[in-house]
């Protein structure tokens, strides 16, 4: 079950990653721009924030959330590194967060139980109305 709310909130953070990251990349956006987990729509969540959600949804024991909160932070970090990198490609800044995210969903795993990776991989699989540029939150019709 802890399993699931991991990768759930590593979904969802790949989510507001991709917003963050479409915002870093929009015309406009300068050095002056704060990358900080509190700023603006595009910021990143809080490592708190992230594991409160992932708690949430999987049911996450305290001793997995201790042991998990280093996972996020690492991964968080190599976020802001990326989102804070001008030289990358839109392309490059999303293949980069995505396997930070990899990595951290990869060394959480063992961490959860049977039924929290179960619910993590169905977490993975709902539609988010943040990622791929759509920010009023409409979710796509089905194919």
């Amino acid at each position: 079950m802890n399993h699931f709310r991991l990768l759930a909130i590593g979904t969802m953070m790949f989510a507001l990653a991709s917003v963050a990251q479409q915002a870093a990349t929009a015309p406009g956006h300068g050095e002056e721009q704060d990358h900080s987990q509190n700023s603006g729509p595009a910021a990143l969540p809080t490592i708190e924030q992230h594991l409160k959600m992932l708690s949430e949804k999987l049911d996450l024991t305290a001793e997995q959330q201790a042991k998990i909160r280093p996972i996020l932070q690492r991964m968080q970090e190599e976020w802001q590194s990326v989102l804070r990198d001008t030289s990358l490609s839109e392309q490059a800044r999303h293949d980069k967060m995505k396997s930070a995210r990899d990595k951290a969903d990869k060394q959480a795993r063992p961490l959860l139980d049977k039924e929290q990776k179960k619910k993590l991989d169905e977490l993975e699989q709902e539609p988010h109305p943040d990622s791929h540029g759509n920010r009023n939150g409409a979710t796509q019709p089905p194919n």
